[in-house]
């Protein structure tokens, strides 16, 4: 009896400790996604900026183009 016992206490403990290993890699697995979802997010985001950014000097350089013809148009008629 007293064996079966201690036997059965021993396989609780190894199930525990397993039990608390796993948990412990499967939180340090999912802090490693997590940073890399961060880290992807934040290129993205970056990216996205730099995008816009080229596409308003890009829109801001087509407006001013037409501008400066009809500025110097009436300059030289001297309006």
């Amino acid at each position: 009896m007293l064996r079966s016992t201690k036997l059965y206490l021993n396989t609780i403990g190894i199930l525990a400790v397993l039990l608390i290993c796993m948990f412990v890699w499967k939180n340090i697995a999912v802090r490693d996604v997590e940073k890399t979802v961060e880290a992807q997010c934040a290129k993205l985001v970056e990216k996205s900026q730099q995008v816009i950014t080229n596409k308003t000097h890009e829109l801001l350089r087509l407006a001013t183009i037409p501008l400066v013809w009809v500025v110097r148009k009436e300059m030289i008629n001297e309006n």
